[in-house]
């Protein structure tokens, strides 16, 4: 049994660069047939039919203008102008009063300071 066992070691050893060789090949053969396919396909997208999805002949028609206005409503865009001035005017007096209201409080502070 020894004897056998010694023999399929040395098949082993003496198989190895064998079945290296075998992995090589395998990974080679599968590159090509990689690239082949892709080639394949280069070559089908290529020969596509580009009316395939258009019609050859097409209708004309006169072009319709809208009745109104898609957007904006000019209620809506009056409304808006008018909020944001209403804005605006609110933050001007704000910062109006907040300097006035900080020189009040300043004297008021510097006045009673001994």
């Amino acid at each position: 049994m020894n004897a056998q066992i010694d023999a399929q070691q040395a098949r082993v050893v003496q198989l190895a660069p064998v079945a290296a060789k075998l992995d090589e090949l395998e990974t080679n053969v599968q590159v090509a047939e990689a690239v082949f396919a892709t080639g394949l396909a280069r070559i089908g997208t290529n020969k596509a039919d580009f009316f395939a999805s258009y019609p050859l002949v097409q209708t004309l028609e006169a072009p319709s203008l809208p009745e109104k206005p898609s957007s904006p409503a000019k209620l809506v865009a009056i409304g808006g102008a008018l909020a944001g001035s209403i804005f605006l005017a609110l933050a001007l007096v704000m910062t109006w009063l907040r300097t006035h209201l900080l020189q009040r409080i300043l004297k008021n502070e510097l006045s009673t300071l001994p």
